[in-house]
């Protein structure tokens, strides 16, 4: 699947709130994809490094 693919999913696909957030692929393998939002003055925080970073689930938990 492309980048291209992918977004025309996401535009179909997704609440709009998920839309709201303009997010755009960057990065699709096999079982995953990286998505981009657009740059934001919201985003920085003190010193201009951008908020937010890789998104990893929880794990899962001990038995």
């Amino acid at each position: 699947m492309t980048t291209a693919e992918t977004d025309k999913i996401h535009s179909v696909g997704f609440a709009p709130r998920v839309l709201a957030l303009g997010l755009s692929a960057e990065a699709v393998g096999e079982n995953r994809a990286a998505w981009r939002p657009p740059w934001s003055k919201r985003l920085p925080r003190e010193g201009g490094g951008p908020s937010g970073g890789r998104w990893r689930p929880p794990p899962a938990p001990r038995r």
